[in-house]
């Protein structure tokens, strides 16, 4: 007789963890009863019951879409075993939840309990849980086989990931007019000076473009993406031109979208909050956004910073 504890999950996996000695993977079972020696028949073909155990995935019971409840299911080796039971026990060891045969007095072959880790409806705290199953097989020897069910107060939430890039660091490609010069500032800044060298409006142009990879969400979902620049007019520039710098995002039709006209002053410039699935390329678990600083007719302007900032789903 084998008998079997495991989640609907797990099964489907094909998760399974076969167990030949008293301890595996943490995992205590117990068979109680006489020993399998005196329970053989004079044909020898009884024994002490043999057990496999699948081991359950976390539980998070916060209610929030992901894990909030799961199956244990119990197969228990032709021809069953009679009085068949399930037990959700607390650490203590007090029953949470319990599910029985529908009639104790003959042989079961499998049992299910759905749990979602509440009590008196209230979610549990978060800890180490045990699944008992239990039951007496077809030579008499009482079965109690325990698994631990982790239960973890973590739930799915929006968190805001911010990070400084510097500009000579994540830029990806350029196009400079003959006029013009992108130049280093500091250590890690760039200098977008326009109209350095000669006034002809067809050679003044500055064209940067810029990406950076962003951190994974949890279950691959984003929000409010936003690049916002730390800058402003030349120090020393040319008095009377117009300095500026324009702010766009590459989506990923290959268009610029979401433009602001960065100001002359020296400050951090917010761009403008983008919509993720608009701008976020590549990968999920390695999602880039590409955006694009540019300007021309005179103007110069100094970038020593970006900072990059996007909402993401993270399991804590």
């Amino acid at each position: 007789m084998r008998t079997t504890i495991s989640s609907a999950r797990a099964r489907a996996r094909g998760r399974r963890v076969a167990i030949g000695s008293a301890m595996l993977l943490g995992l205590s079972l117990t068979t109680l009863g006489p020993s399998a020696q005196a329970q053989e028949d004079s044909a020898g073909s009884r024994a002490a019951a043999q057990v496999v155990i699948w081991p359950l995935p976390t539980l998070y019971p916060v209610r929030d879409g992901y894990r909030d409840s799961d199956v244990v299911e119990v197969e228990f080796g032709d021809p069953g075993v009679r009085e068949a039971r399930i037990d959700i026990l607390d650490p203590a060891g007090a029953v949470l939840a319990t599910a029985t045969a529908a009639t104790p007095e003959s042989f079961t072959t499998e049992l299910t309990l759905p749990w979602g880790g509440r009590y008196a409806g209230r979610v549990v705290a978060a800890g180490t849980y045990t699944v008992r199953a239990s039951g007496i097989d077809e030579s008499g020897t009482a079965v109690d086989v325990r698994a631990p069910w982790v239960v973890s107060g973590k739930r799915l939430q929006w968190q805001t990931w911010s990070k400084r890039v510097a500009p000579r660091r994540s830029l990806a490609a350029w196009v400079v007019g003959n006029c013009s010069r992108l130049t280093r500032i500091g250590a890690r800044g760039l200098g977008l000076h326009s109209q350095t060298s000669c006034r002809n409006p067809e050679a003044s142009l500055i064209s940067t473009t810029y990406a950076a990879t962003l951190p994974q969400s949890f279950d691959g979902r984003y929000r409010s993406a936003r690049v916002d620049v730390v800058g402003g007019k030349r120090r020393n520039a040319p008095a009377g031109r117009r300095h500026y710098a324009v702010l766009t995002y590459l989506d990923t039709t290959g268009e610029l979208t979401y433009r602001r006209e960065l100001p002359a002053r020296r400050a951090r410039h917010r761009g403008i909050l983008a919509a993720p699935g608009t701008v976020l390329r590549g990968e999920p678990d390695r999602p880039t956004v590409i955006w694009h600083l540019g300007l021309t007719a005179g103007s110069q302007y100094d970038v020593t910073d970006f900072v990059i900032s996007i909402q993401r789903r993270v399991l804590a």
